[in-house]
């Protein structure tokens, strides 16, 4: 179909003059849709005579990618995971931040948001898991210092 810049309205291909204002019509006046169309159906040569489809397509891309959803909780989950790992050594800041981590990230994967919250919920477990391994490794300096000094201790007592 033809448009009428003039009056806005759609003329027949083959219309020399729009049917409601008697202007002239030329086929650069096609309508988007015939426009399209017409990129459809055009060869392109250098691609070995293939349809060239890819203006056609162009405006199109936006809707076809979509953003994924991002929610305060995913964000919240992957920063507190990020400090968590940071402050794995700090025993007080990083098990507590770890454990909130987890929950949000858990809360934002029910919200349907994937990627960021898959992060944070990642981050959350493995800054909780290297700082229950750096407590137990305290514990068991801790301990086995305690156990020296003790047999020391011992060791010197005459029986």
């Amino acid at each position: 179909m033809i448009y009428c810049v003039g009056c806005a309205v759609f003329n027949i291909d083959d219309a020399a003059f729009c049917k409601k204002c008697g202007a002239a019509l030329s086929t650069s006046m096609l309508s988007p849709q015939n426009e399209a169309l017409q990129t459809m159906n055009q060869v392109d040569s250098n691609n070995g005579g293939a349809y060239n489809y890819a203006p056609y397509y162009q405006n199109y891309i936006p809707s076809i990618v979509s953003a994924k959803k991002v929610t305060p909780f995913a964000i919240a989950s992957f920063v507190l995971g990020l400090i968590s790992i940071l402050y794995t050594i700090s025993f007080y800041i990083s098990v507590p931040t770890a454990i909130v981590g987890i929950i949000m990230g858990s809360i934002a994967k029910k919200r349907k948001a994937k990627g960021l919250a898959t992060a944070g919920l990642t981050l959350s477990i493995i800054g909780l898991a290297f700082s229950l391994l750096i407590a137990a490794l305290f514990i068991v300096i801790y301990l086995s210092d305690i156990a020296e000094l003790s047999a020391d201790a011992l060791s010197g007592v005459n029986l």
